[in-house]
């Protein structure tokens, strides 16, 4: 077939299909607010803890004798080791102390 065929084809009566009679769409509810229920305004105690804030980061662990970030712990476990000035046996506490 050629393509003139199709550039100038057209349906047959009856064969178009029909539409149903078009409405329109249905009008979204209206939000209802009633208002809120209980106290506007709440005065809230500030709670402080020790733990620190998990969105505020740790400092990088340091060595406190030579300042060196050469640190390292066996498996990522227990105390550090400098590896730059060999001071061994660095808690936690005190490679993220701040300065």
């Amino acid at each position: 077939m050629s393509a003139s065929r199709w550039l100038t084809w057209t349906p047959r009566s009856g064969q178009i299909i029909q539409k149903e009679n078009e409405t329109e769409p249905p009008k979204p509810p209206e939000p209802s607010f009633e208002g809120f229920v209980g106290p506007l305004l709440v005065v809230s105690q500030k709670i402080e803890t020790t733990i620190n804030d998990p969105r505020k980061p740790l400092p990088f662990p340091r060595c406190p004798s030579c300042g060196s970030y050469y640190l390292y712990r066996e498996n990522n476990r227990g105390n550090y080791n400098c590896e730059r000035c060999e001071l061994g046996n660095i808690s936690e506490e005190m490679a993220r102390r701040v300065q």
